[in-house]
């Protein structure tokens, strides 16, 4: 299976949003500008997917409907991609899907998306790996357990996408 880690954009701050909670913060105007450009990269990059799954928090929902939209596919929010959620929960998300889907993306954050890829690629949390907001990461996973199952295809920064959609 193909699955695309795909980073939150630019969020606003608490302040900004006028929102107590950091899980209500949306997309700035900025992140959403970038955002609609990156995803303007998929076709290019030969992105494709079946679903796209999304962290409940605003900013995730918001970037996954932007990337939804681009890739012509829907959206469903997934609990286990919250902010701080255990990894190993969501791999065993991620299992119970692989023989549906040839491709996923998921939408999400740091640090639990260096972890996960980590964990698929090592079975442990030590690689430094860093997503930049609204990087994105090809995987080819040959099934969802920790360790040597996972290869990493590419991984690009928010600007190296922004220069491929000039």
């Amino acid at each position: 299976m193909d699955l695309y880690l795909l980073r939150h954009a630019i969020a606003e701050t608490l302040e900004d949003a006028g929102v107590e909670l950091d899980a209500d913060r949306p997309l700035s105007p900025d992140g959403k500008h970038k955002m609609v450009k990156i995803a303007g990269t998929f076709s290019t990059l030969g992105v494709q997917v079946d679903r796209v799954l999304t962290s409940p928090f605003k900013r995730a929902r918001d970037t996954a409907e932007i990337a939804a939209k681009a890739l012509k596919t829907e959206c469903e929010i997934l609990p286990a991609l919250a902010a701080g959620k255990p990894t190993m929960k969501v791999i065993a998300e991620l299992a119970t899907r692989q023989a549906k889907n040839d491709a996923i993306m998921i939408v999400g954050h740091e640090p639990d998306f260096s972890r996960l890829i980590s964990m698929l690629l090592s079975g442990s949390a030590d690689l430094q790996i860093t997503m930049k907001k609204a990087g994105l990461c090809k995987l080819r996973v040959e099934r969802f357990t920790p360790g040597n199952f996972a290869t990493l295809e590419w991984l690009l920064t928010p600007k190296q996408m922004l220069a491929i959609a000039s």
